[in-house]
């Protein structure tokens, strides 16, 4: 299916409601469509079982796994760079977008605007472009920053995202529009590189506070949080980051 902004409107208002979705065999010249659903008389089953994972420590081996965008399947070959940036976060921070109830209400964490706006506080902080961000990467001045960058001031295209977010310690995770996981989080850690994150239960299973990730919960702790992935010794970046491939390869 081609990209339509009015179809993701659709699927976006109507997807708990949604019973099946069907795609064509891609391999086939019998022209057969496949039911993707939680019925039980589909070809493909499918459990939503997102609930259950964030209300729970264990692991959930029947709930279908959150992804890396596609087009890291599609292109998995890419350089890892040497490290010389503290921490990394990117997207878009619209706030007509994102300063909304919707995470704080259903989920009881801060929403990304929120986040935004204290991180943007911070004295390490460094708001900049992709083009800025490929081009002085090598100078060191992002090694003990955070490194921000907006969608709107031009991001890395998605073939090279993961290239030059290897040079990150860490990545800084913000909640998406209506649920708090996002692609990005298992992009980095797909890499080594370590998340900060306020939904740290909604991987399956649950990552691990100063094992596998760090954890930020309001906005008091969002300072302290910086402050302290930055200061980390490089032994300690070294195992969490050990830490964080290891549950990579065994859960996704």
């Amino acid at each position: 299916m081609k990209f339509s902004l009015l179809r993701m409107i659709f699927l976006a208002k109507w997807f708990n409601e949604l019973d099946y979705i069907y795609f064509e065999k891609p391999f086939s010249g019998i022209k057969k469509l496949k039911v993707f659903s939680h019925h039980k008389n589909a070809d493909y089953r499918v459990n939503y079982n997102y609930r259950k994972i964030y209300s729970s420590d264990d692991y959930d081996k029947n709930a279908l796994p959150y992804i890396m965008h596609p087009s890291n399947y599609l292109n998995p070959y890419f350089d890892l760079l040497k490290k010389n940036i503290g921490i990394l976060i990117s997207g878009n921070f619209e706030e007509k977008i994102y300063n909304t109830r919707v995470i704080p209400d259903n989920f009881r964490l801060l929403n990304r605007w929120e986040i935004y706006t204290e991180i943007l506080k911070h004295k390490k902080v460094f708001s900049i472009s992709g083009d800025e961000l490929v081009r002085d990467l090598y100078t060191g001045r992002f090694k003990d920053k955070l490194v921000l960058m907006k969608w709107q001031t031009g991001a890395i295209p998605i073939e090279k995202w993961r290239s030059y977010l290897s040079a990150a310690d860490f990545i800084f995770c913000v909640p998406g529009m209506t649920m708090p996981m996002c692609h990005n989080t298992l992009e980095a850690m797909s890499i080594g590189v370590i998340p900060i994150l306020n939904y740290s239960n909604w991987l399956n299973p649950s990552l691990k506070d100063n094992v596998n990730c760090l954890v930020y919960q309001n906005e008091t702790d969002i300072k302290s949080i910086i402050d302290r992935a930055l200061s980390f010794s490089e032994g300690e970046k070294l195992q969490m980051s050990k830490n964080v491939i290891e549950y990579y390869k065994m859960y996704y």
